[in-house]
């Protein structure tokens, strides 16, 4: 069992990663790569930062980030009042049809994921 440190208010907390937590299949890649801090998502570790928030912030507004989301689940929504109900889900406007940056074409034919 590996044991990671948080600081939360000047406080250091461990987090002990077990069983009972999933891990995504990047989780090895995400320590490789120096992960600084975990939440538990989802029943699922998701890492939350490698480096000082400003830089991290800035690479991501600036530059390119990747991010390890497998925690994320899919669901597809169907039938005659999808576009509707999904409207009903996200205070973004829906742009011919699509949401912007929640949905994508994933299928043949096009099917709207979530």
């Amino acid at each position: 069992m590996n044991k990671q440190n948080t600081t939360t208010n000047n406080k250091t907390f461990a987090i002990h990663i077990g069983p009972r937590v999933r891990k995504s299949p990047y989780f090895d890649s995400t320590v490789k790569y120096g992960v600084k801090s975990f939440t538990i998502y989802n029943h699922m570790y998701m890492p939350t930062g490698y480096s000082d928030p400003v830089k991290e912030y800035t690479a991501l507004t600036e530059g390119v980030t990747i991010w390890d989301v497998a925690c994320e689940r899919q669901i597809e929504i169907v039938g005659p009042d999808a576009q509707r109900f999904m409207q009903l889900l996200t205070p973004r406007n829906s742009i011919c049809g699509l949401f912007r940056k929640y949905l994508m074409a994933t299928s043949r034919p096009p099917s709207l994921m979530a």
